[in-house]
């Protein structure tokens, strides 16, 4: 059971309001006691009357108090969610986390920075798997020092799109000082079924977040069953000096992507100070494992943009819609392979003197049948481009 943070001097009152219209003097359960009494009120009047106008703004530090119904907050989103509105939120660290029956939110959420506290929006939507459409979000920006913004939006599994506002508000929050140890990214669109795209702006700026842990970073688990996006196009680069591995889970299960690529200047790639990393792409990176990804759920996607032989794929392989479970027909292919070795880092230089290697797995059969090819016809010349820049290309 959940604590419920909620003033003693709030309940109070919401309890005496509620008393003074029905007359009793009984004290009231939290909360299905003071439900059955407020619903059970047949007089006129407005929600105002019963519980204090201060309980329908989010301010301060909201960590936690729209997640369930146990907290004020929370039951006023469930039953009255358009009394609710915010202004000057601190902190939200899993304010709506495992809303499963949330569609949406009618409301702008407006941040700002307490100097305080660290900024933390962790987990703000994690769970919210019927979540569709993220609300308006404002900021100021007096947020300086970022706590965490690691799994935002893991498990919406009906999110369509991340909207202008929150691009904005999401590169400027990774293009600040953030407190040690912080999570700025890791498992970021992990679980989100029905997401078709990310911009750039983020993939960059979260990609370049300076941060040597795969438990802080969007390389650990950021797109990790992200199964309806397209491409992942200008992924940033980080450019700290990285010993251990920080690519986690990075990419498995993204099995509707064409083209995977990191950001590069101009075309060049950049050079950075790496080793040990291990880039697995063989993992469901194209394809699917199941169909219920994309039919179990409302994502957009249906039976008839499924690629299964070589009719559908012809009919459906320039499809926005097209989807397979079939590694032959898989969307990531030699070609896309080949766009992802071309814009890999260069990492020579920083193995020549530290030594160690990088590592970059591909599933070799996937695209087998379609017109880019199998990844195991890679050519010498294709693998050489890799093997220049101080990666070992392995297909499995």
């Amino acid at each position: 059971m959940s604590k419920v943070f909620i003033e003693e001097s709030s309940l109070t009152a919401i309890g005496d309001a509620v008393r003074a219209k029905t007359g009793s003097s009984d004290l009231l359960i939290v909360p299905d006691g003071m439900v059955s009494a407020i619903s059970s009120i047949e007089t006129g009047g407005n929600l105002y009357d019963y519980i204090p106008e201060e309980n329908f703004v989010l301010s301060g530090n909201c960590s936690s108090l729209c997640k369930d119904d146990t907290y004020l907050k929370g039951w006023l989103l469930s039953n009255y969610p358009n009394s609710l509105s915010s202004s000057g939120i601190t902190g939200a660290n899993s304010l709506f986390y495992n809303r499963t029956a949330l569609i949406d939110i009618p409301f702008t959420l407006d941040f700002t920075y307490d100097s305080n506290n660290y900024f933390n929006i962790s987990y703000l939507f994690s769970g919210c798997n019927s979540l569709k459409y993220l609300p308006p979000v404002t900021f100021s920006k007096t947020i300086t020092i970022v706590n965490s913004a690691g799994g935002v939006f893991v498990n919406c599994y009906v999110l369509r799109e991340i909207p202008d506002d929150w691009t904005t508000f999401l590169v400027w929050l990774a293009n600040h000082p953030m407190s040690f140890s912080s999570s700025i990214g890791n498992s970021l669109f992990a679980g989100c079924y029905s997401l078709r795209n990310i911009p750039e702006s983020i993939l960059l700026a979260f990609g370049e977040r300076k941060s040597s842990s795969n438990n802080y970073h969007i390389y650990g688990r950021g797109f990790e069953y992200a199964t309806g996006l397209d491409e992942i196009i200008g992924l940033g680069c980080n450019n700290m000096t990285l010993t251990n591995n920080t690519f986690y889970l990075t990419f498995k299960s993204c099995s509707r992507v064409k083209n995977i690529t990191f950001a590069t200047d101009n075309s060049v790639p950049f050079v950075r100070s790496w080793k040990n990393q291990n880039i697995d792409m063989s993992v469901n990176v194209g394809y699917g494992n199941s169909s219920s990804y994309y039919l179990s759920y409302d994502t957009g996607f249906t039976v008839d943009t499924w690629i299964k032989d070589d009719i559908s794929y012809t009919e459906l392989k320039d499809n926005p819609d097209a989807w397979t479970t079939d590694v032959a027909y898989s969307r990531y292919n030699h070609d896309s392979a080949v766009n992802t070795i071309n814009s890999l880092p260069d990492t020579s230089a920083y193995l020549a003197t530290a030594g160690g290697t990088n590592t970059i797995k591909f599933k070799g059969e996937s695209g087998s049948a379609t017109n880019g090819g199998a990844i195991n016809t890679l050519t010498e010349e294709e693998i050489a481009v890799a093997t220049a820049k101080g990666w070992t290309v392995t297909l499995v």
